[in-house]
């Protein structure tokens, strides 16, 4: 078991294909029914897993390519500039670009984390106890977990920002009380259950492989299924009346946000994705009761997935090479009389007695010219039974 970089390269292009299945399975509303919304969370971790441990297993295949991977790491390999002192290479440039890249997109972020926590720290902190009183309603508001409320013009749709020190944004509009407490309930969920740290950690990955357009799927369908985890949590709280109030409240933040908001990777906002699509998915969801609904198959599918999870460390991609001299250590084919030449189409293969295989030579000019050349294998053991 160890890592390589074919190994990390197998598993960006397995995570890749797993995104891309995911997003075409959520976007499909047969799927969720049927297989709930566990099936999707449980496919988006082996996801990350899948690129936390990107390893070569005891059991992996390792695949030759002969002439397609080879071509690609000659032409990667290929001195641009070589000297006696430096050596750069177009993998060398790639590789300062990805590292240059991923630290221009971490400086960004954590800029924009200051920025956020610099506007916010401008809001006043709302006093409205009645808002605290629904607060505590929905099961957040607790001694070790003191969770503050903003409220202000400016925000367009509710969002929730911290673990440690939670704050809860809502826009400056009226809310009725049991829509006020669907809000609550969903942005609870979301500081409850740590989904901005999840937001957080899957936006380090995209930073990580950010030369990967595929990846911004997995952060967009990771804040959409942590979206339908909070709408699971409020369906359990409320009841059928309380569920259609909420369902009004998200088309009336729907009707009042605009592009310009607080949501970010930092935050857990109400509508994380507003188009009608999501929004239809997010309806159905609710008010067919699919968060309610168990399947039998659910526990079937959950090995499914963990079976093609771990195929997927079934192989492994590499370029083909031969081996070469330096590979069996220092050889002293000066006095040692076990080592010869066969002729080959192209060239030399120097042997070790009786038919270990050490290099391959081009030309003559490079054979040792002490060892014996021998048409083929057949006249290497006739002369050597006949001299020995």
């Amino acid at each position: 078991m160890f890592l390589s970089f074919y190994s990390i390269f197998t598993a960006i292009l397995c995570v890749t294909v797993f995104i891309k299945i995911i997003s075409l399975l959520r976007k499909r509303m047969l799927y969720l029914q049927h297989f709930s919304l566990d099936t999707l969370l449980f496919l988006l971790l082996l996801c990350v897993l899948r690129l936390l441990f990107p390893l070569e297993l005891p059991y992996t295949v390792i695949l030759n390519s002969k002439k397609i991977m080879p071509a690609f790491q000659n032409f990667f390999q290929k001195p641009l500039f070589l000297s006696d002192h430096v050596h750069i290479a177009p993998a060398h440039l790639l590789t300062t670009a990805w590292i240059t890249g991923a630290a221009v997109l971490l400086i960004r972020r954590i800029w924009e984390y200051q920025t956020l926590k610099h506007v916010l720290f401008m809001f006043p902190v709302s006093n409205n106890k009645h808002l605290y009183h629904l607060l505590t309603k929905a099961g957040l508001q607790r001694p070790k977990k003191n969770v503050k409320i903003i409220v202000h013009k400016s925000i367009t749709t509710p969002a929730s920002i911290g673990c440690i020190h939670p704050i809860i944004l809502m826009p400056d509009i009226y809310f009725e009380d049991d829509e006020l407490l669907g809000i609550f309930i969903h942005e609870a969920a979301h500081i409850q259950l740590n989904h901005h740290l999840v937001k957080l950690f899957i936006e380090l990955i995209c930073i990580c492989f950010w030369w990967n357009p595929f990846f911004k799927d997995l952060f967009s369908e990771t804040a959409y299924a942590l979206e339908m985890h909070a709408d699971q949590t409020v369906c359990k709280k409320l009841n059928q009346e309380q569920q259609r109030k909420y369902l009004h409240v998200i088309i009336k933040i729907f009707m009042h946000r605009d592009q310009k908001d607080f949501s970010s990777v930092f935050t857990c906002s109400f509508l994380e994705h507003a188009d009608s699509i999501a929004l239809k998915q997010r309806f159905q969801m609710i008010l067919e009761d699919h968060y309610h609904s168990k399947n039998n198959s659910l526990s079937g599918i959950a090995v499914l997935a963990f079976c093609i999870f771990m195929l997927s460390y079934s192989f492994i991609p590499q370029p083909y090479s031969e081996p070469r001299t330096t590979d069996y250590g220092y050889i002293d084919t000066s006095t040692n009389q076990n080592f010869y030449y066969i002729k080959a189409e192209n060239g030399f293969d120097l042997y070790e007695y009786p038919n270990r295989f050490l290099d391959h030579i081009d030309a003559k000019k490079d054979c040792l010219p002490w060892l014996q050349i021998y048409k083929n294998m057949e006249d290497m053991k006739r002369k050597w039974k006949k001299n020995y």
